[in-house]
């Protein structure tokens, strides 16, 4: 579908037609720019202006895998996250109640220009408690629940501790060849008991109140879950 979205946007170049609200026009207009970087120019535009040099071009490949990302790493993990969290806080209406009292602090403007959106972001980021949720709602169901990566190198992975191989010795570390494949187990970190406890696999957001010393040392982009890669 998306490689049929940018042969008819090609094709609506050709004949002169461009909408402003597809995602092909949308990816550049929101660049920040100078107005003469062609970065504000819609990519199929640009692939054919006939001064652009060969090594500046996006290839139709790039411009379908800019599509998928979008759809999948912003549009499809963000609707899966709401969606399970909405499903959580239903069959906790506890938490739910407890949620709405502290969202209903929150005094509600009348209206909503950039800087009364700003202000309103700011003050429900504060929320002790909506952050908690959320928090836990990432961590208990990953909307990716596991990633793969290929090695470009030959490596060798360090373990947290030592394991008994297949040739009966006892190993600190795995060699990985180039070309192998690495399954990342996202669902089975966020999830591991020897870390998070025995409720791991319960949605408890007051857990994030006082974290255990196992979980404040695991990595993460955000709250020490594998959630984000």
């Amino acid at each position: 579908v998306a490689s049929e979205l940018v042969q008819m946007k090609k094709r609506d170049v050709e004949r002169g037609i461009e909408s402003g609200k597809d995602l092909l026009t949308l990816l550049s207009k929101s660049s920040r720019c100078l107005p003469s970087c062609r970065c504000l120019i819609s990519p199929v535009r640009s692939n054919s202006a006939q001064d652009l040099p060969e090594e500046q071009r996006i290839s139709d490949a790039d411009i379908l895998h800019n599509i998928n990302t979008f759809l999948f790493a912003g549009h499809d993990t963000t609707s899966l996250a709401l969606a399970w969290t909405l499903v959580l806080l239903a069959k906790h209406p506890h938490m739910q109640t407890r949620l709405r009292t502290e969202l209903q602090t929150i005094p509600r403007p009348n209206t909503l220009n950039d800087d009364e959106t700003q202000a309103l972001y700011a003050q429900i980021a504060t929320l002790p408690y909506l952050d908690n949720v959320v928090r836990e709602s990432l961590r208990l169901i990953s909307p990716v629940h596991s990633s793969m990566r290929v090695a470009t190198v030959d490596d060798y992975i360090p373990t947290s501790v030592p394991f008994l191989g297949a040739d009966g010795r006892m190993h600190e570390g795995i060699t990985i060849r180039r070309g192998t494949y690495i399954h990342v187990p996202i669902e089975g970190m966020n999830l591991d008991r020897k870390i998070w406890g025995d409720d791991a696999w319960q949605f408890v957001p007051d857990r994030w109140d006082q974290l255990s010393e196992a979980v404040l040392q695991l990595p993460g982009l955000y709250s020490n879950i594998l959630t984000f890669s």
